[in-house]
């Protein structure tokens, strides 16, 4: 399925260049014929506005009938072809009846026959400017003094190379950019790709993990339900063991499914939804209290070091929940006759929340998990049959519900602190 999508990534991204590629270079392309042929028509203008002006002041149209030693090229006004100049051009001046009465060839190079089929070309489109694509021509109909028909024409052989090799670079930049291209997308699609993979795999695994996980309490329900109704005689006291052990794994079945719907419902729901304004102080201390009977209990101290006024945006249930969850994973893993710490301070704009003890030290290898579903340390950690590895998924995703973040850091002489960062209001 990943390689599917990679795929799918490639090709999306190389239609899309491929679009940008051919609107961009065809843009530039039309954009330089059309000035091309509105140059090549402004230069026709011109050459008839020169030549034809020979004629006010008393010269011959035809240049082969002009003065001996007088050249119209060498009028003073600049003329638009040089040796270096892209455009051609020519005029012919016909009768009603269409036929030739002169021709005006600004570089001697026209004969009678070319000129002839110019003119039946451009007669028969019946336009007054058009191209003739045959001859490399194009023409434009203009009427002189003596409303005889004037066509110039003018060469575009330039512009047809020009525009041509446009087409043949444009497309070997375009090949060259797509193949570039390519091989670009194939690594941005295994980037792309990297998270959701690794979302895909962890997804399997938490699939795998709560099948097993459910698994393990409906076998031992199923064993004692057996034992049950397998019509043996039975004591009272052996009928209330395998039902206070059907009780345990329905209370423990019960409490997996209520977080794997909570972590559920965090993925879905929208962030801050729900949210207002509460003091965390107060909620904290409430939450913290009932722990000093269960941390006595169990031979430890708990240590609550609480600053007034803090407020933050957030949902006064879950940062309960939050901070229960810390406190019960701290109290189960401190040492005997250890002290456990719970922090709350305000640090740049932040409510900092620690919850601190003294225990054997998480490997830097594990730190980066800790926080995965059912992800638990060592076989030690696994005995405790309440503990099925989400109670700190379940406060990561709290504290990214509430726009905070939360860290751990672990070491023989300090112990393992759990800190946490949320936005005050």
């Amino acid at each position: 399925m990943l390689g599917k999508l990679q795929k799918r990534f490639v090709l999306i991204n190389m239609c899309l260049v491929s679009a940008v590629l051919l609107v961009t270079f065809a843009s530039l392309i039309i954009s330089s014929a059309n000035r091309l042929e509105s140059d090549s028509y402004h230069s026709l203008e011109e050459d008839y506005a020169r030549i034809y002006s020979y004629d006010q002041s008393g010269l011959s149209q035809d240049t082969t009938q002009l003065d001996e030693g007088i050249d119209p090229l060498d009028n003073p006004k600049k003329t638009p072809f040089d040796k270096q100049s892209s455009f051609r051009s020519f005029f012919v001046t016909l009768d009603s009846d269409g036929n030739i009465i002169s021709t005006n060839d600004m570089n001697n190079a026209l004969t009678e026959d070319a000129a002839q089929k110019a003119v039946t070309a451009a007669l028969s489109q019946d336009k007054t400017n058009g191209v003739l694509n045959d001859l490399s021509l194009r023409y434009m109909v203009k009427l002189n003094e003596n409303d005889e028909p004037v066509i110039g024409f003018i060469d575009i052989t330039f512009e047809k190379t020009f525009i041509s090799q446009q087409i043949l670079n444009y497309s070997l930049i375009g090949v060259g950019s797509l193949i570039c291209f390519f091989f670009i997308s194939l690594l941005l699609s295994h980037i792309a790709i990297k998270p959701i993979a690794k979302a895909w795999k962890q997804q399997q695994q938490f699939v795998a993990d709560a099948s097993h996980e459910l698994k393990t309490p409906i076998t031992v329900m199923l064993a004692n339900t057996s034992i049950l109704l397998s019509g043996k005689k039975l004591k009272d006291d052996e009928r209330l063991k395998w039902i206070h052990n059907i009780d345990l794994e329905s209370k423990h079945m019960k409490k997996l499914v209520e977080d794997l719907l909570f972590l559920a419902r965090v993925d879905s729901i929208e962030k801050e939804k729900f949210h207002s304004k509460i003091n965390l102080n107060d909620i904290t201390y409430e939450s913290a209290l009932p722990f000093e009977a269960v941390m006595f209990e169990s031979g430890k101290q708990l240590e609550i070091d609480i600053a007034p006024e803090i407020h933050i945006n957030g949902d006064p249930i879950q940062i309960k929940q939050l901070v229960s969850i810390l406190l019960d994973n701290a109290q189960k893993y401190a040492y005997e006759n250890s002290k456990v710490t719970i922090q709350l301070r305000k640090e740049n704009n932040k409510a900092i929340l620690s919850v601190k003890n003294l225990c054997e030290p998480i490997a830097q290898e594990d730190l980066p998990y800790i926080f995965d579903r059912f992800y638990r340390i060592d076989k030690a950690r696994t005995r405790d049959k309440k503990s099925y590895g989400l109670g700190l998924a379940i406060a990561k995703e709290i504290v990214e519900v509430h726009n905070g973040k939360i860290f751990i850091s672990s070491t023989n002489k300090s112990g393992t602190t759990f800190t946490i960062s949320l936005p005050l209001v």
